[in-house]
């Protein structure tokens, strides 16, 4: 599948307002976050620029993405994941904005439940390791 230009741009959006749920960023999640958007092919210089700014830039419109595909919705819901657990901690509010993703776009409770459930478990393993789905929609 190829990922649009407007999907590749909600899709960083996203993963953007995630980043900044828990007021804080870490270098784990900017680096996931900067891994994202070279693979999207976005200027590097422009996706640093919108994560420093992020917590203080108050035009960013605070809105859940839609996606045209069950397909991106999961790959972004796993890449979500791994972004919001590469601090160590998943704040409430991450798994809050991941839950609305799940529901907006109408993704089954049981396989957003699942991946949750899963992301905990290497988390409790300390599983380090982590890929990026985005790169199956490119």
């Amino acid at each position: 599948m190829k990922i649009s230009l407007v999907e590749r741009s909600k899709y960083f959006k996203g993963l953007l307002l995630l980043l900044g749920k828990d007021n804080k960023i870490t270098e784990d999640e900017t680096d996931l976050l900067l891994k994202v958007c070279d693979t999207m092919g976005f200027d590097k210089s422009f996706c640093r620029n919108a994560i420093r700014t992020l917590l203080e830039n108050e035009y960013i419109i605070d809105d859940i993405p839609v996606f045209s595909e069950d397909e991106i919705v999961k790959s972004f819901l796993k890449d979500g994941f791994n972004i919001a657990y590469a601090d160590n901690d998943l704040d409430s509010r991450e798994l809050k904005f991941l839950s609305d993703v799940a529901k907006l776009n109408g993704i089954d409770d049981e396989w957003f439940n699942n991946l949750y459930e899963q992301h905990l478990n290497n988390f409790r393993e300390k599983n380090k390791e982590v890929g990026l789905e985005v790169v199956n929609l490119i």
